[in-house]
């Protein structure tokens, strides 16, 4: 490209090869006239570096003076202490405290113990230099005065109008004349031999982007990090597609796809990959190679797709993806694995990272992602006893570690002897499992946190069951698919959707946690995943802490387990609507294949479908109906599961086959689930639900879920007059238009209340806003009160502003008294009581009436 010693603008060479590993390779490239015309040197004292260890990111730098912008590059230098803000930088500038700004993706190592300086270089140009934010930039051809030198390659580089860059250096002297810039990849400076000032402009088509355009080398030896991330940002501006050739691509830092900078909606990016490799490479890895990197790509962008690539940890970065505000990202054959926590990670807005937060902004969640074909191999450490090292000898790394454990029956913590837990990175949420026997004498605790060399502290809905002195044990840190815990108080904005992601066919892998873990509001809707030997569990959904929300929603469907797992193939803490169709295991013993907690004043409607896979012992995986359920589902306390309290599994009580349609015959309601499944040798296909009437009379405030486990949907139908005076004498009050219906689909729920004291008096009504402003209760606090009555309770949750009255137990005449009451929260007074007992509370306003939540009553 140099060929020609004074080109014009529209001048056109063509180059046939690599001449050098940063020239681009072959093709066509044409002159550009557009040059620098000047460059602008910006440098500030530092007097912070703020770091906080509970949310180590990003560093908040202090600089009294500073006329730095939100989107410029710094490069900040001799800062001491929290040293990780040493480096080149983009930042945020917070409004409200114009003094500092936010280096955006750092994470903080110690406290800062002073200097340091910042600087910036604003370059403008004669025309729009084409570069994008965060990318790179090379500069050629510049003169200056006093040692003033600016050629040379940055990254990233700031963006703040078409024609004005800035750039991470801190030069001496001042900007003479001359210089131009590009980016690498898409555009190349002419060299000051050329005594030219413009660029060479790659022709190409509205087409995928080539990181080896940008110098990437793809032989696994090479630092690919810069050519990368420069492909990448690129991508973001011109075709929003970048394809991945063959090659193994060695990074040394994260890569991170963000939001852009602007204000404007997201445009996307597509990375696609030759495929997946596995360990024996042969398609597109990414291979990560610095130590201490969070991860190899994290995404806070929405609408990413990432299609056959392999992302392998190294055994140094911590994750494979980090994700976190990934909208509708979608992955399609991808592989992560040799990762030193988890393969794929799932944070929102407050988790136990901290606040994630991009440009000063609170992320989004990750919402609407669907994942097809993706791949988690040996994910994660396990730490344990040296006695128990044969047990996870196909995991990728076994640390020993010393010392032995005990606890008590009922008390949340787990003491040492000989330990030291603090060099285990243990987090909220993971799993100990004491124990040296395979059997059902194992503990398996969910941990809170660390607390000392010599005591763990556990979630408190699940403590010990039994007394266990000296026994060995097993924490494994890393799961293959995972979203952090959900950390949501009362000043966060947001309820986070941290997983809700459709999951099409999944590979799970010697995982030093589980599989999958699924903790956030909403789950993930499994099909067709497959498991194999992790050191916890298959699939964990739902957490034992009391104090975050109920997992909802999630559906898993056709899993398939092998190899032992020692806290369960499934493992359900606290969660609702969870729907488990026909699982499969081979070689797991009975007492670990579904491993249920017995929180039975918060779970409902989970439900079991057969298995259609025997195992060798004869005993079937689920059974679907009936009193009791026993034959492979061992809870953690042992206790069989019966048709009484509001937790059945699978949904115990009445079983109702249907035979024909429509259905007219009266159902019963006598337990908290009710089953209906469709006799195949009479009718094969979807049935209407008639009923006349379809139930019976249920207390004031009972639940329901009603559980389709037949083959096809069902049909129910609104018992209100139709528009033509029509009347379908079913009972129902479903969420339609009156006279409509409700189609429940196989395998899922559809959850009805009944009322004596509200608009709907009389009748079953589909759980879900009749309209949209009744009232919904989240918590009681407290949760107990006197029979005496005189007791304040608050109440929190949602459209509570307009409640008239609050009933408590199944009669009536029986009301609290309101005391005070807002949008979120309302307060009132118990009344006296018959006697001790579990009651419900219900409110109800002119919209409708409220969710009903247990009141323990102590005389």
């Amino acid at each position: 490209m140099q060929a020609i010693r004074s080109p014009q603008a529209g001048d056109a060479v063509e180059v046939a090869g690599y001449t050098s590993g940063q020239d681009g390779g072959g093709g066509t490239f044409f002159f550009d006239a557009t040059h620098i015309t000047g460059a602008t040197v910006a440098s500030v004292e530092i007097t912070g570096a703020g770091f906080d260890p509970a949310a180590p990111g990003p560093i908040v730098v202090t600089a009294p003076g500073h006329q730095f912008v939100t989107g410029q590059v710094v490069l900040v230098q001799n800062v001491l202490g929290n040293t990780n803000a040493n480096g080149p930088w983009m930042i945020a500038v917070d409004p409200h405290d114009p003094q500092s700004f936010a280096l955006l993706g750092s994470r903080g190592n110690a406290a800062y113990a002073g200097g340091g300086m910042a600087s910036s270089v604003t370059v403008t140009t004669s025309g729009p230099h084409g570069l994008a934010p965060g990318g790179r930039a090379v500069v050629a051809g510049v003169d200056g005065t006093g040692g003033f030198a600016l050629d040379g390659r940055y990254l990233p580089v700031g963006v703040a109008a078409p024609d004005v860059l800035s750039l991470p250096v801190a030069p001496s002297g001042s900007y003479t004349s001359s210089g131009s810039v590009g980016d690498g990849g898409l555009s190349f400076p002419c060299a000051r031999s050329a005594h030219v000032s413009g660029r060479w402009i790659r022709r190409r088509d509205a087409t995928e982007l080539n990181p080896e355009w940008f110098g990437a080398a793809g032989d696994g030896t090479a630092d690919d990090t810069e050519p990368l991330v420069a492909t990448i940002r690129a991508a973001r501006v011109t075709t929003g597609s970048v394809h991945l050739p063959g090659g193994t691509y060695r990074t040394t830092a994260e890569i991170a796809v963000e939001a852009h900078l602007a204000e404007a909606s997201d445009t996307g990016l597509s990375i696609r990959g030759r495929g997946t490799t596995g360990p024996s490479g042969g398609g597109s890895q990414i291979t990560a190679a610095g130590a201490g990197m969070r991860s190899i790509l994290s995404i806070t962008a929405g609408y990413v797709t990432l299609s056959g690539i392999s992302l392998n940890g190294g055994g140094v970065a911590d994750h494979g993806l980090h994700l976190h505000g990934a909208g509708r990202l979608h992955l399609d054959d991808v592989w992560v694995g040799e990762t030193v926590k988890d393969g794929y990670r799932l944070v929102g807005g407050l988790t136990d990272e901290g606040l994630v937060t991009h440009n000063n902004k609170l992320v989004a969640n990750n919402d609407n992602m669907y994942a097809r074909e993706v791949w988690a191999l040996q994910c994660g450490t396990m730490y344990c006893s040296p006695s128990l090292a044969l047990r996870y000898d196909n995991l990728r790394l076994v640390t020993p570690v010393d010392g032995l454990v005990s606890c008590r029956a009922g008390v949340p913590t787990v003491f040492g002897a000989g330990t030291d837990f603090t060099k285990i990175p243990a987090r909220p949420g993971d799993f100990i499992v004491i124990g040296a026997t395979d059997d059902d004498t194992l503990e398996r605790l969910e941990i809170v946190g660390i607390d000392g060399p010599d005591q763990i502290t556990v979630q408190g809905l699940h403590p010990p069951a039994r007394d266990l002195s000296g026994q060995p044990f097993a924490i494994g840190v890393g799961d293959g698919w995972s979203d952090a815990l959900d950390g949501a108080g009362a000043d966060l904005a947001i309820q986070l959707d941290c997983s809700r992601t459709r999951m099409d066919t999944g590979h799970f892998t010697s995982c030093a946690g589980s599989g999958v873990v699924s903790r956030a509001k909403y789950g993930p809707l499994l099909e067709n995943q497959e498991f194999f030997r992790c050191g916890f569990a298959g699939i964990v959904v739902g957490t034992l802490s009391p104090s975050d929300g109920l997992g909802l929603n999630t559906t898993i469907s056709h899993a398939y387990f092998e190899g032992v797992f020692r806290g369960g193939c499934i493992f359900i803490g606290e969660a609702r609507g969870i729907t488990i169709d026909q699982p499969m295991w081979l070689g797991h013993p009975p007492g670990f294949r579904l491993v249920l907690n017995e929180v039975s004043d918060r779970n409902y409607g989970i439900i079991g479908m057969a298995a259609d896979f025997v195992p060798s012992d004869g005993a079937i995986g689920l059974q679907p109906v009936g009193l009791r359920t026993t034959s492979g589902i061992a809870a953690v306390r042992g206790s069989n599961f019966t048709n009484t309290g509001t937790l059945t599994m699978p949904s115990g009580g009445a079983a109702v086959t249907i035979d024909r349609s429509p259905w007219t015959t009266t159902v019963e309601v006598t337990g908290r689930n009710l089953n209906f499944l469709a006799d195949r040798g009479t009718i094969d296909s979807a049935a209407d639900i008639t009923a006349t009437p379809t139930f019976s009379a249920g207390a004031d405030g009972q639940e329901i879920a009603v559980c389709n486990i037949s083959e096809h949907p069902l049909t129910f139908h609104d018992g209100r007059p139709r528009p033509d005076g029509t009347v379908l004498p079913t009972g129902l009050v479903l969420d339609c238009e009156p006279g409509g219906s409700v189609s429940v689909p196989r395998g899922r729920i559809l959850t009805l209340y009944y009322s004596l004291a509200n608009s709907m008096s009389g009748h079953w009504t589909q759980r879900g806003a009749v309209t949209s402003s009744a009232p919904v209760l989240f918590s009681l606090t407290p949760d107990t009160a006197h029979a005496a009555g005189g007791d304040s309770i608050t109440a929190a949750g949602k459209n509570l502003d307009e409640a008239t009255v609050v009933y408590i137990g199944s009669l009536a005449n029986i009301v609290g008294t309101i005391t005070a009451k807002s949008f979120a929260s309302l307060t009132f007074t118990m009344p006296a009581l018959p006697g001790a007992g579990a009651y419900n509370v219900l409110l109800v306003s002119g919209h409708g009436a409220s969710n009903v939540l247990p009141i323990s009553v102590t005389s």
